[in-house]
């Protein structure tokens, strides 16, 4: 079992060979299980687009659609006024939200089971709604930081020059940098909370301790993962409704890179190293050999030492 004091973990290496190895096994658990993975996916952004299609009501679908992949080169067409369409907005927003707190905790449970070797199913992404209280706190710190990390990002963007495309691109590559570097040490603050059943400041002060220790290395292993997701969301700068399955795919990613951090650190395997190993499975008993095996093995010894013969002479030549 996972000792559950952050402070005691042993210093597991990280060099750069881990780094690939995680990222590997990411993407071999999401392959592993891909229907699941991919059903759950269908499900959370068919509920996400459903809610997002509110901003429907102030504007054009072109516009909806530019919103939704982040290119806000071209003015919003509004339906409505300003004040409405920010309202409109954020009731949006705070529907994601809403789906967040109660599917997200799903995705979670489906991540811990797989890694563990237990059966995942399509039904676990609804599991997770009785950790939504929890989970909506630390989601909230999230978004808040996220916000701030977008309003920094777009200051700094209205004063690059170039074309859409280009300006586009870099302020992703911004906000991506920016919230890796900030919430690298809340990595493991989900699957602590539903795993350890842990309050929120333990679960925080729980995966702050153990990514504080290798900060670097854990930039290094959301920044990876982060501009593949990033990737995919620039697909939906030249076709927009592409960006439904791009969505789709890499929606569980996070959450499956989260666990795999989690799993590493605190219990020393992953998918690739013991795949059927329970979390509340003791670990085997150290081998120690009975008297009787003990005995044998001194026979033995003891009448090798008396023979004769050596074992590495070289035999004689024939007659």
């Amino acid at each position: 079992m996972a000792n559950s004091d952050y402070s005691s973990q042993p210093d597991i290496g990280y060099d750069h060979s881990d780094l690939w190895v995680w990222v590997m096994e990411v993407f071999q658990l999401y392959m592993a299980k891909w229907r699941v993975w991919m059903l759950q996916g269908i499900i959370f952004t068919i509920i996400a687009l459903a809610f997002t299609s509110i901003i429907a009501f102030a504007t054009d679908v072109p516009t909806l659609l530019s919103l939704f992949s982040g290119n806000t080169a071209s003015p919003p067409v509004l339906k409505v006024d300003v004040y409405s369409f920010y309202i409109i907005v954020a009731i949006s927003k705070m529907l994601v939200f809403i789906e967040y707190v109660l599917l997200g905790p799903g995705l979670y449970i489906t991540a811990l089971k797989q890694i563990r070797g237990r059966v995942v199913s399509v039904g676990d992404l609804f599991a997770g709604v009785k950790y939504s209280g929890g989970v909506a706190l630390v989601l909230a710190a999230n978004i808040v930081i996220i916000i701030l990390c977008q309003y920094v990002d777009y200051r700094v963007g209205r004063n690059i020059t170039g074309d859409p495309l280009f300006r586009f691109v870099i302020y992703q590559l911004l906000l991506c940098f920016g919230e890796t570097l900030i919430l690298a040490w809340m990595l493991m603050v989900m699957p602590a909370l539903i795993d350890k059943r842990k309050g929120i400041v333990s679960a925080v002060r729980m995966s702050y301790g153990a990514t504080i220790k290798r900060y670097w290395f854990f930039v290094a292993f959301i920044l990876v993962l982060n501009l593949i997701s990033r990737a995919g969301v620039m697909v939906g700068y030249f076709f927009p409704y592409a960006l439904i399955i791009t969505y789709i795919i890499f929606t569980p990613i996070p959450f499956i890179a989260s666990v795999v951090a989690y799993e590493r650190t605190f219990s020393g395997y992953g998918a690739s190293s013991s795949p059927k190993m329970q979390r509340d499975e003791p670990l085997p008993p150290p081998y120690m050999p009975t008297p009787e095996v003990l005995s044998a093995s001194d026979t033995v010894e003891k009448a090798e030492s008396m023979s004769p013969v050596e074992t590495n002479s070289e035999t004689p030549p024939e007659a």
